[in-house]
C-alpha cells in the first residue's frame, strides 16, 4: 500500500517523529489517533447544526435515491429481458439455419 498520500498531509517534523518511535509507540499513536477520530465524530454527531444538516439532507436527498433506485431497476430488468431476446432471436436464426441447410 503506498502511504504517498498520506505524507502530503503530514509536516515533514510529524513523519520524522513517526520514524523515530519504537513498535510499541507507533502503537500507542494509533490508538491515541483511534481515539481522536471517535471523540471528534461524538462531537459533531452531537452538535444541533451537524444533526440538523443531517436531517435536511435525508429530506432533500429521499426523493433522488427513490428515483434512482426505480431507473436503476427499470435498467436492470430491461438488460435482462433484452440480453434473453437477443439470445432467442440467435437461437432462431440458428435453428433457422440448420432447416435451410438440411432443405
Amino acid at each position: 500500500m503506498s502511504i504517498d498520500k498520506f505524507l502530503k498531509v503530514l509536516t515533514e517534523d510529524e513523519v520524522a517523529e513517526l520514524q523515530a518511535m519504537d513498535a510499541d509507540s507507533l502503537r500507542n499513536k494509533i490508538c491515541l489517533c483511534t481515539q481522536n477520530i471517535q471523540i471528534c465524530k461524538e462531537e459533531m454527531e452531537g452538535n444541533p447544526n451537524y444533526q440538523k444538516a443531517s436531517e435536511d439532507k435525508s429530506v432533500f436527498t429521499k426523493g433522488f435515491n427513490e428515483a434512482r433506485k426505480r431507473q436503476n431497476a427499470f435498467i436492470a430488468v430491461a438488460l435482462q429481458f433484452l440480453d434473453e431476446k437477443v439470445y432467442l432471436r440467435v437461437c432462431l436464426q440458428v435453428s433457422d439455419s440448420e432447416k435451410v441447410e438440411k432443405s
